[in-house]
């Protein structure tokens, strides 16, 4: 059994180690067959997107296009323009071309760079989307023109275009140029083979270019009405198998590791199982040892105890008028504190009977009202003597439940006890039952004496645990009796709660199950 116990913690750690393992594996493998080509992806999905940023942040540049669109309209003056380029940072910007396009689609102003014929602007293409590109790019506020961008493939090579109407400072001094005759600036980037094959190199790419075919690898280019074009498309280079194999060392290296660590935790384990049992192994003899002394000793105890408080209740009775007060008073202190004796004797062999799972109830129709008033009664002239007031509460109805009476008083007899102890004079104790909202009984004792601090309510229920201050001390006993009462309650299957807080009193709330509530009162 100590082998099986020792060893499964170990089976099963390296279950889980050899699980981690593979899993590593698996996902390294797995990694190293996708992880470039998502990052790739990533990548040229960050180019096109920084393309894009370029020609938004060109069509943006409100106060350069003031000035050319003034020019160009009221001169007009191409010339002017094109020396506005060469003088301005915008050649450095990796475009093509600009169009300044009418209304009406037709062509105001075109330049493009550096004259190639491959950077021409496809006007018949372009304007295929014209009327779409326009109302999009007039949905925003004059004074806060948005680029609105297309993507189209001209001549097999992918193409960026950014459009915006035209706008300039002082639109509202010229009513010759509302809104809706504006003219509209054009940007195009157009991704040429070459760029794309020099851009893979600096990409760590081994081929990027437009393809018609979608692979696993590719970006669609889409046209400005949600339609596939055409693909930019690449081609992973080849991968190294170093890192694989690295990752299999590691991965044995620590499988090595963990089966020495094992070892020496089985070994480690072993030991403090074996431990563990043989202290275990003691407490149950010395806690069976104890369990037979005192039901032993519960004859020795009891019997010379009830030979004393019976022959000082015969001597009490003094029939021959032999004793004077004195003697009497002597009589009186000796029968009290052999009961006292007697009652902490019960209670201690009680506990004992409970943890040693002997105690044994003796089932029968119990009538909470009778046995509520009984044990009122009892506990009556303790209370007098304090001048306590017990107030009894009960229902309309008489309930029964069924329960082992002599167990049912004892409980109700301490916990009033314990009220008794711990309400101080003119004080008050409530006693009394009701039906629960799940068809339980539960009984309650309250009082409006001294209460328990919050530190000392979660352990008040642990053997010989009396709250032991200032206050408490001088009421004796063993502080046994809401350990027992919390032992008697749960033998019926039911649970006992107090609440409680220091200087405003205690309530303790016994709760039985609905199955010990006779059936008629259901």
């Amino acid at each position: 059994m100590s082998f099986t116990r020792a060893f499964t913690p170990i089976a099963l750690t390296v279950f889980i180690a050899l699980s981690v393992i593979i899993g590593s594996l698996s996902t390294s493998y797995y990694i190293s067959e996708h992880t470039e080509s998502d990052l790739t992806h990533h990548v040229v999905a960050a180019y096109i997107k920084n393309s894009r940023n370029t020609l938004r942040s060109l069509v943006l540049d409100n106060s350069w296009w003031n000035h050319a669109f003034l020019n160009i309209t009221y001169r007009p003056d191409p010339e002017w323009v094109v020396q506005s380029y060469a003088t301005s940072d915008l050649l450095n910007d990796p475009i093509h071309g600009i169009v300044i396009l009418q209304n009406d689609g037709a062509i105001k102003y075109q330049f493009t760079r550096d004259n190639k014929e491959e950077y021409a602007f496809s006007q018949t293409f372009f304007l295929e989307h014209f009327a779409t590109l326009k109302q999009k790019a007039l949905a925003f506020p004059e004074n806060r023109p948005e680029p609105v961008f297309f993507n189209g493939v001209s001549d097999g090579s992918p193409t960026l275009f950014a459009m915006s109407p035209i706008t300039y400072f002082q639109w509202d001094t010229r009513p010759e140029f509302p809104a809706n005759k504006r003219d509209f600036l054009v940007f195009y980037y157009i991704l040429t083979p070459d760029e794309l094959a020099q851009k893979g190199e600096d990409l760590g790419i081994a081929s990027l270019h437009a393809s018609q075919t979608p692979t696993s690898n590719s970006i669609p280019i889409r046209d400005a009405d949600g339609r596939i074009l055409s693909h930019i498309t690449w081609s992973l280079m080849a991968k190294a198998s170093n890192y694989l194999s690295l990752t299999l060392l590691i991965s044995i290296m620590m499988f090595g590791l963990l089966l020495i660590g094992g070892y020496i935790s089985f070994t480690r384990i072993s030991e403090l199982i074996h431990q563990t049992e043989t202290a275990k192994a003691v407490a149950e003899k010395g806690h069976s040892i104890k369990t037979n002394f005192l039901a032993t000793m519960s004859h020795e105890l009891r019997t010379p105890l009830n030979s004393i408080i019976g022959f000082s209740n015969i001597l009490q009775s003094d029939t021959n008028k032999t004793l004077d007060e004195t003697q009497k008073e002597y009589l009186h202190y000796i029968e009290k504190s052999g009961n006292h004796l007697l009652e902490i004797i019960n209670e201690i062999l009680d506990l004992s009977k409970i943890e040693a799972g002997k105690y044994e109830l003796y089932e029968s129709e119990v009538e909470i009202h009778r046995i509520i008033h009984e044990a009122a009664i009892y506990i009556s002239s303790a209370a007098s003597d304090k001048n306590i007031t017990i107030i009894k509460e009960f229902p309309d109805t008489h309930y029964e439940l069924m329960g082992d009476e002599k167990v049912i008083k004892q409980l109700l007899l301490n916990l009033l006890s314990n009220a008794v102890k711990f309400t101080p004079e003119n004080g008050e104790i409530t006693i009394g039952y009701h039906l629960g909202p799940r068809q339980n009984i539960q009984i309650f004792v309250q009082d409006n004496g001294i209460g328990i601090s919050a530190e000392k309510l979660a352990i008040i229920t642990e053997p010989y645990l009396q709250d032991q201050d200032h206050k408490t001390r001088s009421h004796g006993g063993t502080g046994l009796g809401l350990t027992i009462s919390k032992a008697f309650i749960e033998l019926h299957q039911g649970e006992m709660t107090i609440e409680s807080a220091l200087n405003h009193g205690t309530k303790v709330l016994l709760t039985f199950p609905s199955v010990r509530l006779l059936p008629h009162h259901l």
